[in-house]
């Protein structure tokens, strides 16, 4: 019974049926504590990697959560913002190989035919950051799939025709692909700086 008990704590810390195997037939005291300690270590990494993910999890649900109570899709209103950070991470097919997309809300920046994706920063965690410039934005949003944003984006460009705008869109991504299988209900808050 005891040795079945060994082996079902083994388990239960994370070794394999090998490894287990392995242990039971060569313990001795000085082993069991160097493997006691590389387990340690590896279940301490492990815990940590899963802080990580929990704290990406936590700061999607709060952006949603903080961002959904403003959605107005038929409105369009002058927001003061201040400086934002963002991680840059390119083009569209380096996007999925990069963890910030995961990590962070998706940004877009659309300028001419080029698209630039880029994670917007929630927290002070993140080195290698980009700056969104402080000011005056025009705010929009933009329902339904991603192929009609244009649309939007013509739509808040007319509504500001007598400010200066700048030539660069910004599109923020609070319901995407990620939270919603239908592609009618995604949510995109949409901003262009009034220069």
């Amino acid at each position: 019974i005891y040795q079945l008990a060994s082996i079902r704590y083994m388990r239960k810390i994370g070794y394999s049926i090998e490894a287990v195997k392995d242990f039971q037939n060569s313990r001795n005291a000085q082993e069991t504590l160097i493997r006691l300690r590389e387990r340690s270590e590896a279940i301490r990494k492990q815990w940590e990697e899963l802080m990580k993910i929990d704290e990406a999890i936590m700061r999607k649900i709060q952006f949603i959560e903080n961002a959904l109570p403003d959605v107005r899709v038929d409105e369009i209103e002058i927001i003061e913002r201040p400086e934002r950070k963002y991680i840059p991470i390119g083009v569209e097919e380096k996007l999925y190989m990069d963890e910030s997309f995961y990590f962070y809300p998706t940004l877009v920046l659309y300028g001419g035919d080029q698209k630039l994706f880029g994670a917007l920063v929630t927290d002070e965690s993140s080195a290698n950051t980009s700056v969104l410039a402080a000011g005056r934005y025009l705010v929009g949003y933009h329902q339904g799939p991603y192929e009609d944003i244009q649309k939007s984006f013509d739509r808040i460009r007319d509504y500001g025709k007598d400010y200066a705008l700048d030539a660069q869109m910004l599109a923020i991504n609070i319901i995407d692909q990620f939270i919603e299988k239908d592609s009618q209900n995604y949510i995109t808050r949409i901003e262009v700086k009034i220069m």
